[in-house]
């Protein structure tokens, strides 16, 4: 079987082949935060879980018919914006029209096949951010516009903790933000939506006893002690909000 004719089996995907490199992502749709019972877990992380597993499933079907291949480690955003005709967004995401933002990304390298390309770019802002300032408007700790990722909730996320004062910004956010997006022109044909689902009901208990979460959305982002962690971060800051209310 050829590499066309087995993609041509998971049709979410959206790919492209550059010699020895296989470009592809699925777009994913948000969900309205009025969704989540107790806790906002972006969507995209269950989206990258969902890619994750089809990836393997596709490098499998490649070995069984003599075809090697591995993820790609580098740098996906600038790959996309060389080959695949995406655009830099000012909040560091890139788009690909008309999914806009809303795009898992993924990459492999097909051995014993000529990989030759130019170094990879991010190139110019997407023309639309040019004159718009949206997403740095709606960003709460004004991380992107200081170009400062530090800043970026999400990548406060990855911390094991998460001091009080930041934590009072992030809200219920357990993992991922979204404002940026959310607000962006590009994501105008991906509008959040309702949903009731096992991601959207996951409570803050759950959490800290340990829930099935890496099922919905990887080992890699669901590390229970981390996890945990920020589930009681946030039952620390409602229990506070809650006190400030009862006095009042």
């Amino acid at each position: 079987m050829t590499i066309s004719y087995i993609l041509s089996e998971f049709s979410e995907l959206h790919y492209k082949q550059f010699d020895g490199l296989l470009l592809y992502f699925l777009p994913y749709t948000p969900y309205d935060e009025r969704s989540y019972k107790e806790v906002f877990i972006d969507s995209y992380y269950s989206a990258s879980n969902k890619l994750y597993h089809t990836e393997t499933q596709i490098m499998e079907e490649f070995r069984q018919n003599s075809i090697t291949a591995a993820r790609f480690t580098g740098d996906l955003k600038r790959l996309f914006v060389t080959f695949f005709d995406a655009k830099r967004l000012r909040n560091s995401l890139v788009a690909i029209e008309p999914f806009g933002s809303r795009i898992v990304l993924g990459a492999m390298e097909i051995k014993d096949t000529a990989i030759s390309y130019a170094p990879l770019s991010y190139g110019d802002y997407h023309p639309l951010c040019k004159n718009c300032i949206a997403c740095e408007r709606a960003c709460p700790t004004g991380a992107i516009a200081a170009q400062s990722g530090k800043n970026c909730i999400r990548e406060w996320q990855n911390q094991n903790y998460i001091r009080p004062k930041r934590r009072k910004l992030m809200g219920n956010k357990l993992l991922g933000c979204d404002l940026c997006q959310r607000c962006c022109p590009l994501n105008a044909n991906a509008k959040p939506v309702f949903a009731d689902n096992v991601l959207t009901n996951i409570t803050l208990q759950s959490l800290l006893k340990g829930s099935d979460l890496h099922r919905l959305i990887g080992k890699n982002f669901a590390r229970p002690k981390r996890i945990a962690a920020h589930a009681r971060g946030i039952i620390k800051i409602g229990n506070m909000e809650q006190g400030i209310e009862n006095k009042e």
